[in-house]
């Protein structure tokens, strides 16, 4: 398995924008990708920080979905600024042992 933690702040937008554009279409896309194990979203509304924390199946589902056209999609939104990804391998064992990822 394979993390990924992508932060980002979002310009002065109007939230009903943003679920629109961004959570209400990604939440669904994201609940269908197979390759995906899970994804929180990160709102800290009160210092501007948003994001989200994944759990792919593998490297290789990492990297297909940092070529897509849906990253691509997100990356380019106009309200979605100073945004940064950072992935890493999974410690699986450990991980299951702390109810992290499933067994």
């Amino acid at each position: 398995m394979h993390a990924q933690l992508i932060t980002y702040r979002l310009t002065d937008v109007p939230r009903q924008e943003v679920i629109d554009n961004l959570i209400k279409p990604y939440t669904e896309y994201f609940a269908k990708l197979e390759t995906l194990v899970s994804k929180v979203w990160l709102n800290d509304e009160a210092t501007g920080n948003y994001g989200g924390f994944y759990v792919w199946r593998d490297k290789a589902a990492f990297d297909e979905f940092m070529q897509s056209d849906a990253a691509a999609d997100i990356i380019g939104k106009p309200f979605v600024v100073e945004l940064t990804s950072r992935d890493w391998p999974i410690d699986v064992e450990a991980s299951q042992a702390t109810r992290g990822i499933p067994s």
